[in-house]
């Protein structure tokens, strides 16, 4: 299968690391923040779209590039999956809001998911990792399949079509989760954030994100 990867990290080392190992497939990666998105969607068979320190909201050109790529893969029904921003920006490219949180939600906290042919892989409860300062709002444009005691959107899919985003991630190791953490605590001291006591509550992940991706590239297939 042809699967791409929108890589939309800003960090240097960027995010196909984490998805790489949990994705069995080769991807091929494209760092939107740093390189052309020089593809059609036409011309690839599933579509991941990785989290990112920007915002769906930004006036940056590889944002609207990106967007409008997804908006011509959901129109052509090419498979797709967004995490985190590319959750937000998936919702953005078929009609719905992506607004500023007043606080951001940080660390391992329960999320319920409704039955649904690409959620049925996680259970209908789990505690993930999320990291998000912005959130997608409710709207006619998406059935909303998750959500956590203080978001209302944690997951949606796209109706009629096979793409998907979720808010929380699953890709991350738990390197990269105790990262974001120390992060958070200390550019958002007014969550109180503990990172050695949320990663002491935390787990690895990357199991049921595998089988999340395994049913993604299932549905595509």
């Amino acid at each position: 299968m042809r699967v791409l990867l929108i890589d939309c990290y800003i960090d240097d080392a960027g995010s196909a690391r984490f998805f790489a190992p949990i994705v069995d497939n080769d991807l091929d990666v494209v760092r939107v923040p740093f390189a052309p998105l020089a593809r059609h969607a036409a011309d690839v068979d599933a579509v991941v779209v990785s989290g990112s320190r920007a915002s769906a909201n930004d006036d940056e050109d590889w944002v609207h590039q990106s967007r409008d790529f997804l908006a011509e893969a959901v129109a052509l029904d090419v498979p797709v999956l967004g995490v985190c921003f590319g959750h937000q920006l998936l919702a953005k490219a078929v009609g719905g809001t992506v607004r500023q949180r007043t606080e951001a939600e940080v660390g391992f906290l329960p999320v319920s998911l409704d039955a649904d042919p690409l959620l049925t892989a996680i259970g209908a409860e789990l505690v993930p990792f999320v990291s998000h300062g912005d959130e997608v709002v409710p709207s006619p444009h998406l059935q909303v399949l998750g959500r956590s005691e203080s978001c209302d959107v944690q997951a949606f899919r796209v109706p009629g079509k096979r793409a998907w985003g979720v808010q929380f991630h699953l890709e991350y190791d738990r390197e990269e989760q105790d990262r974001i953490l120390r992060y958070r605590a200390e550019t958002h001291p007014e969550l109180g954030l503990d990172p050695d006591e949320e990663m002491a509550r935390g787990i690895d992940t990357t199991v049921p994100g595998r089988s999340l991706f395994d049913r993604f590239l299932a549905l595509a297939r």
